[in-house]
């Protein structure tokens, strides 16, 4: 092993990569960054949803909440956005790596898409996997006043069919 590669691979024995998951709705990067506010200094975040519209920008796509599951390329998209986190993670000297994405691409019509594959995982190996779950009305009420989700839920009295949807889907 050159000296080169024992210094990245010790430099990266000293990291910890933290994947954290949930449905939409349940405020996962509302908790984390508050997490995070407390070790700064030492914790990266990374939200998958940024890196897969950097990954569409770079090959000409807008990738938007409103768009993201029409697109052909999303898979590429997806991966190139976890590969791109992983380097990130390669060349930072922060100890914590959180890196937040949901489990399934759930649009307002139903469509479904995991966001989570064994291939993806074994682009990051993290060393710790979350899972974010939490109770339905709370979830509805977050997305109710959410810019891209509030649409679907309108006045007062929606119905849950949405949220009830999404959760027969990840039983």
């Amino acid at each position: 092993m050159s000296q080169e590669s024992a210094v990245t691979e010790n430099a990266n024995e000293n990291k910890e990569v933290i994947l954290v998951s949930g449905p939409p709705g349940c405020d996962r990067d509302g908790y984390l960054k508050q997490v995070i506010e407390k070790r700064e200094e030492q914790t990266s975040y990374y939200h998958v949803y940024d890196y897969i519209a950097k990954a569409g920008k770079e090959n000409g796509k807008k990738v938007t909440k409103i768009n993201i599951l029409q697109l052909e390329k999303l898979s590429r998209y997806r991966k190139e956005a976890f590969e791109m986190i992983k380097k990130e993670i390669e060349v930072s000297n922060k100890k914590y790596h959180i890196v937040s994405t949901p489990a399934v691409f759930y649009h307002l019509d139903d469509t479904r898409i995991n966001g989570l594959t064994e291939e993806l995982l074994c682009i990051l190996q993290p060393e710790v996997i979350i899972a974010f779950i939490d109770d339905l009305i709370e979830m509805k009420k977050r997305l109710r006043g959410d810019e891209y989700w509030g649409e679907s839920f309108g006045s007062e009295g929606a119905p849950l069919d949405f949220l009830s949807r999404f959760l027969i889907h990840i039983r």
